[in-house]
């Protein structure tokens, strides 16, 4: 009986844990499409700049390709 409450417990603690990193996706997504944003209105890079570096980055991370985006 004490394995089955530890393993209850367990699992509330990988819920909330989940929670966090969900947050935490959340704001690094937001962080960074605003500095996206603002580098985009600057000038200081294009969408096309930002998107072949993307493509170049992928590729060199993954071994299979990613197909282009239309």
């Amino acid at each position: 009986m004490n394995n089955r409450i530890r393993t209850h417990l367990d699992e509330v603690q990988l819920i909330g844990k989940l929670a966090d990193l969900k947050e935490d996706h959340y704001r690094n997504s937001l962080i960074l499409t605003a500095l996206i944003d603002v580098l985009i209105d600057k000038g200081v890079i294009t969408t096309q700049e930002l998107q072949n570096r993307m493509d170049k980055l992928d590729n060199s991370f993954s071994p299979y390709p990613a197909p282009p985006i239309s």
